[in-house]
This record gives C-alpha cells, structure tokens and sequence, in this order.
C-alpha cells in the first residue's frame, strides 16, 4: 500500500477513534516508513496541544454555590423572610440545578439568541411582496390548477376510451364511478375557465369547455350496458383530437417552464 492510503488510518489512531486492528497495522507500517512516522508524530503533537479537558466542579461544589453567592450578596432580608422567599420562588438550591453543567446554561442561551435572530430576520429583513410577485403566485397557482384539471380528465377518458366495446366485459368500466368523477370535473371547469381570464389562456379555456361536453356525456350513461352512449364518448375524443390537444398543452407549459428557468439562471449568474 502506498503511504497515502495510510493518511486516514493516521488520522484514526491520532484522534483514538481506531480499532485494535488499525493501530496494529499501522504500527508495522511507522516501523518502517520515516515520512508517515513523522506526520503521525506530527498531527499527535497537534492534537494534543489543541485538545482541551474540561473539569467539571463536583457535587460539593454545586452545594455550597448558593451560600457562598449569598455571602457576597449581603443579606438584604431577615433570614427567615429571606427562606419563605427562597422556598416560594423555588431558588433554594434544587437538587436539578446542582448537578447540570456549565454548558447546558450556555447551549440554552445560544438558543434563545439564535431563535431571537431569527425571529428579528423574518419580522425585519424579510423582503416584502410586491403586487407583481402576488400576481405571479396567482397566476402560477391557477395555472397548476388547469394542468391538473386536465391530467386528471385525461386519465379519466383513457379507461373510456380504450375499453373494447366487441371483447371487453362492460362491469370491468366501473362505470358509476367515472360518472361520478366526471360530474366533479364538470362542477370544478365553470371555476376554472373563470380564473382563466388572459388573452393568452384563450386555448387552454376552450380544451376545457371540449372537455366539459366530453364529461357531460359520461355523467349521462344510464349504465355500463349503455354502449351507444360509451361509443359517442369515445368518437367525441377522436373527433376532437382531445389526448393531442392535452399533450400539446402540456408540451408548451413545459417549455415555457424551461424558458423561465433559463432566464433566471442567466439574469442570476455573476458576469465572469
């Protein structure tokens, strides 16, 4: 093995995280080797001098820490009013306080100062939305609502549409269920088709008023033996290239997303 694969297992032993094997493997190898002997020697050196022991005070100490802080105080009450008082507020000395560590005290004021930062950040520095930037997360919002709408319908129509009306056992459509998925999307498109009030939502509006009358037909089939009806929903889909309008949709959102991004990104980006 070459010497710099022995850089892990020095830095191992020096700190005491290495196994038994370790030590032993790399002790044949500082035997032999005088640079990694010296970098061993080295980093244990640094270690050591930068390594700190803390002492804990004991529990004497911790006992006899409130009467020697009120000997420095000076009595300000007579001793037994000062006891209720202690008794009453809880400071006489807990048995919990006697035993945490100094640095429990100071990990929990750290706390209180960062979530008071943080706090201060949002209240403060936090950047204010403009009209404009409401105005994207509107416009964004409705617009995954109108993808969704027709992901959702699409998914719908493909089980109508691929059912064979010649091979296939007509309960497998499960067709009281689909009239009522269909009578949900036609309740929530008269919603949809309101909030889609740009000039350049013009088509996206008209895929979902094809779809509505598409739906409608489905929410009308008597039952699952109604075939006339199930072929018209399915001619309608074809007539109206429906699956193709979707994907084209979808195709354009994707690409205007990329678009976007591309701006963004170079808008961003340091100038080099």
């Amino acid at each position: 093995m070459s010497c710099k694969s022995y850089r892990p297992l020095i830095e191992n032993v020096a700190s005491g995280s290495a196994g038994f094997e370790e030590i032993a493997r790399l002790d044949a190898h500082l035997t032999s080797c005088v640079s990694c002997n010296t970098s061993f020697m080295d980093l244990q050196h640094l270690l050591d001098a930068t390594r700190t022991i803390r002492v804990e005070p004991d529990a004497s100490f911790w006992d006899e820490y409130y009467d020697r802080l009120e000997a420095k105080m000076g009595p300000s009450q007579p001793t037994a009013e000062r006891d209720n008082v202690h008794s009453s507020l809880f400071i006489r000395k807990p048995a919990v306080i006697r035993f945490l560590p100094t640095w429990s005290f100071q990990l929990a004021a750290a706390a209180v100062v960062l979530i008071g930062g943080i706090w201060l950040g949002r209240t403060f520095f936090s950047a204010p939305l403009t009209s404009e930037s409401v105005a994207i997360s509107d416009r964004t919002a409705v617009e995954d609502r109108a993808f969704s709408y027709l992901d959702r319908s699409k998914t719908l129509l493909l089980g109508v549409v691929n059912f064979n009306l010649d091979e296939d056992d007509p309960s497998d459509l499960n067709i009281e269920r689909r009239k009522g998925l269909a009578s949900g999307l036609i309740q929530e498109a008269s919603l949809l088709k309101a909030d889609l009030s740009r000039a350049d939502d013009l088509r996206l509006k008209q895929l979902i008023s094809d779809l509505e009358i598409i739906l409608l037909q489905i929410a009308n089939i008597e039952s699952e033996y109604d075939i006339p009806d199930i072929e018209l929903v399915q001619n309608g889909v074809d007539r109206q290239a429906i699956f193709f309008k979707i994907d084209v949709e979808s195709m354009r959102r994707s690409d205007m997303k990329f678009q976007t991004q591309s701006t963004t990104t170079r808008t961003t980006s340091p100038a080099i």
